[in-house]
């Protein structure tokens, strides 16, 4: 019994039917049945798709695939020759003559056994289809493989003649390379004779036909017709050539038969590819890095493939290159992980080696259906902010940096710049715990900017949570401490600080003779403030203890850190006379002094009068009376 198949279109056809009829009726699991079923068929087609043989029907490449085996059987047929085009012209008697042109030689065969490898690119040269003209035609062109064309060619046609011209020779196996060579037929010559006879054109030759399916027959030659104005008939594929025109006119110009396009064909067995076991890497939300393996090797030849993989977490799929070095050995990058937790991952297909035949999307040159999964866990990338104790007082700080990290497992590695600088790096960095920065003390003020984060698993080198902390180094206050005075007996003391360095106000620490520490507060650079113990009533010495301002503490090394309130005595002694005189004399007084430090300026009256001075006075020394000589 003979089984009629249903051609692809038609069975597509009957499953969209299908699918509509009961997509619309009641019956849910039929139709989810059929769905299932489709799948399996499309993952089905699709591997046979990408299989050999490849048919290259224009010209194109071929990326040959891991593990393509050796003496690949290329047949090649060369272009068939275009027929001659034809136009009437006038004879003897101005005659209209009649003219047939010669139909073109079909297109050359050849076949050879040719060792590719895998992962190379070989150029498929294919003859196009050759196009007739009113004037001769033109020749078939030759198809072969760039890279081996002294190996396997086969020569295209040449074209007939124009206007009862000569036919076109056949692809010449001489002109061809291959283990067996076939010239393609010649073509037959065109016709010429006055346009009231009947005049033909010459038949294309036939492409070489080696017994195979699909012979390029050349297009037939137009039999003579009376005034008939007739285009030549174009050549089949594969090589078949263009039959010659046919012009009875002088007004009308007929084109030659098109040559007919070669072919090339590429024959081998694909490998079976198989991977046996998956072991992806540690994902930081993005991509991994998944290892591949299979027993036995030699189902995964060393070479290049893309591989189709799906992901459950999230919810896709997509292809990725795998490299597999030494066989059965391979990796290959998988993406879209951007969920934490975990996902699996399914390889679906393994493709290695492409087909690309003229404008059409490039195919797998082989390819094998697979199903392995595993495991992938994605971990969360590092996660912080950075922090410094800042402000600092002075320059012989040791400053301090914190990253405090929300996600990420430490301890970390914080790679950070100073100042725009370098890169420095800290190592093992726990979250919350305070490390000393690279450079230490911190005597200028810095800004610390992140460039990279690493924990356990993964590392960040932006969007940070807080990326730049600053530690502010404040100078420390500087500055005099001065003193009012001196006094007679006792005074109200009075103390300025005045500042060189700093901002104020200022909090003003310090000791009154050694003594307990006294503190002045709300002290503005310059103006004097009140002393602890006023009034002063003895020689008193202040010495700085601490100087604050409105950011650090000074607690040495003022410019100068001592002042004195001096406290003298009042001077005493006794006034004397030299007495009594005889009539008048030069008068003399003594001031004999029991404290004080002379000279002395003695400041008197006489007998109650006006006040009399007397300056330089020396102690026990006399010195003469405004009034002299006393008289009286």
């Amino acid at each position: 019994m003979k089984i009629k198949l249903l051609s692809l279109p038609n069975f597509l056809q009957f499953i969209l039917h299908n699918i509509f009829f009961l997509k619309n009726s009641s019956n849910l699991l039929e139709f989810k049945k059929l769905q299932f079923f489709l799948i399996l068929f499309f993952i089905y087609t699709s591997s046979l798709i990408a299989q050999a043989p490849h048919t290259f029907t224009a010209s194109g490449t071929f990326i040959a695939p891991a593990g393509v085996p050796a003496n690949v059987s290329v047949q090649a047929w060369g272009a068939g020759g275009a027929g001659g085009g034809a136009i009437a012209h006038t004879g003897p008697l101005s005659s209209v003559i009649a003219t047939g042109g010669g139909g073109g030689g079909g297109g050359a065969y050849a076949i050879n056994n040719i060792t590719f490898v895998g992962g190379s690119t070989y150029n498929i040269t294919v003859g196009p289809q050759n196009l007739g003209t009113t004037g001769n035609g033109g020749n078939g062109g030759n198809s072969t493989i760039v890279e081996f064309n002294t190996t396997i060619l086969a020569a295209g046609g040449k074209g007939g003649v124009a206007n009862g011209g000569t036919f076109g020779l056949g692809g010449a196996n001489t002109d061809s390379f291959g283990t067996t060579r076939t010239s393609g037929s010649n073509g037959a010559a065109g016709g010429e004779g006055l346009a009231t006879i009947a005049v033909g054109s010459g038949g294309g030759g036939n492409g070489a036909n080696p017994n195979v399916a699909n012979p390029g027959t050349g297009g037939g030659g137009i039999v003579g017709i009376v005034g008939a104005n007739i285009d030549g008939n174009p050549g089949l594929v594969r090589g078949g050539a263009g039959g010659g025109a046919v012009a009875s006119s002088l007004t009308v110009a007929r084109t030659g038969g098109a040559g007919a396009r070669g072919e090339v064909i590429l024959t081998y067995t694909c490998p079976t590819y198989s991977i046996s076991t998956l072991t992806p890497g540690a994902v930081c939300t993005g991509s991994s890095l998944v290892a591949v393996s299979t027993t036995p090797a030699a189902s995964l030849p060393a070479g290049t493939y893309t591989v189709s993989y799906t992901r459950s977490n999230p919810a896709g799929s997509d292809t990725a290159t795998m490299t597999v070095s030494p066989a059965g050995t391979g990796s290959f990058t998988a993406t879209g992980f951007t969920n934490v937790g975990t996902s699996t991952i399914t390889v679906t297909n393994i493709a290695s080696g492409s087909v690309t035949i003229g404008a059409s999307p490039a195919i797998a040159a082989c390819s094998n259906a697979v199903n392995v999964s595993a495991t992938v866990t994605i971990n969360p990338l590092p996660q912080g902010s950075l922090t410094a104790v800042s402000p600092l007082c002075g320059s012989l700080n040791p400053g301090q940096l914190t990253f405090t990290a929300s996600a990420g497992t430490g301890p970390y590695t914080v790679v950070y710049k100073e100042n725009g600088g370098a890169d420095r790096t800290a190592t093992g960095v726990v979250s919350g715990t305070a490390f000393a920065p690279f450079t230490t003390p911190v005597t200028a003020s810095t800004t610390y900017t992140l460039v990279s984060v690493t924990d356990i698993n993964c590392i960040r080198n932006t969007g940070f949570t807080g990326g730049t902390a600053t530690i502010t180094v404040n100078p420390l206050p500087q500055g005099s401490l001065t003193a009012n005075g001196p006094f007679c007996v006792t005074g109200a003391g009075q103390l300025t600080f005045t500042a060189s360095i700093g901002t104020g106000p200022y909090t003003v620490v310090y000791k009154e003779n050694g003594g307990a520490d006294r503190t002045a507060t709300g002290v503005v650079s310059g103006t004097a403030f009140n002393v602890f113990t006023t009034p002063v009533t003895t020689s008193t010495t202040y010495t700085l203890v601490s100087v604050t301002d409105v950011n650090c503490i000074r607690n040495t090394g003022f410019t100068s850190g001592t002042a004195t309130i001096t406290v003298n005595p009042l001077p005493q002694g006794s006034l004397n006379a030299v007495s009594p005189l005889c009539g008048s004399g030069a008068g003399q007084l003594t001031f004999t002094a029991s404290t004080g430090t002379g000279p002395y300026t003695v400041v008197y009256k006489e007998n109650g009068g006006a006040d009399r001075t007397a300056t330089g006075v020396v102690s026990g020394t006399a010195f003469t009376p405004f009034t002299t000589p006393v008289t009286a």
